[in-house]
C-alpha cells in the first residue's frame, strides 16, 4: 500500500528532492547505490537495475534488496532470516516480522525469477537469503 506523502515523491524530480535538502542544510546519500555483478540496488532512486533492465521498487521490498546488497558487497553471500528480519524491520523478534519478510521475499520472487534464490539450509525461522548475481559463487552451501 502507497502512503499519499509517497505517492506525491514520486512524481517530485531528483534534482528538486537534492535542492530541498540542501535548503535544510542535509545531503542526499548519492553513493548510497550497492553495484554488484549483475545486480544495482539504488535505494535513493527506488531502482533496481537487473539483467539490463531498470524496475522501480520501493518499500520494504527495496529495504530487503539493499540489505542483502550490502551483506554480498560486504562479502557475506547469505544473510540469516532472523538478521535480515532485523535490519528490515528494526527487530526481527516483532510480531509479524519473519512472516512480512516471508511475503516480501515471496513478491519478489514472483516479480523477479532467479533474483533471489529459495532460502539455503537452516531449520525453522533460520534459513538463509541471497542475491543471485552474474558472479560465480564459492559457496559450499549452494554448491
Amino acid at each position: 500500500m502507497t502512503t499519499a506523502w509517497t505517492a506525491r515523491l514520486r512524481g517530485v524530480p531528483d534534482w528538486a528532492l537534492r535542492e530541498e535538502l540542501a535548503r535544510r542544510g542535509a545531503e542526499a546519500d548519492t553513493e548510497a547505490a550497492v553495484h554488484l555483478p549483475g545486480v544495482t540496488v539504488d535505494p535513493v532512486a527506488g531502482q533496481l537495475v537487473w539483467r539490463g533492465d531498470a524496475y522501480l521498487v520501493g518499500g520494504r521490498a527495496m529495504e530487503v534488496l539493499y540489505a542483502l546488497a550490502l551483506a554480498h558487497a560486504a562479502g557475506r553471500r547469505q544473510v540469516r532470516t532472523d538478521v535480515l528480519a532485523g535490519r528490515v524491520f528494526r527487530g526481527w523478534e516483532r510480531d509479524g516480522a519473519l512472516k512480512s519478510l516471508r511475503t516480501t521475499i515471496h513478491d519478489l520472487r514472483r516479480r523477479f525469477p532467479g533474483l533471489l534464490p529459495h532460502a539455503v539450509g537452516g531449520r525453522g525461522d533460520y534459513g538463509f537469503y541471497r542475491l543471485a548475481t552474474d558472479a560465480p559463487t564459492a559457496d559450499r552451501r549452494t554448491a
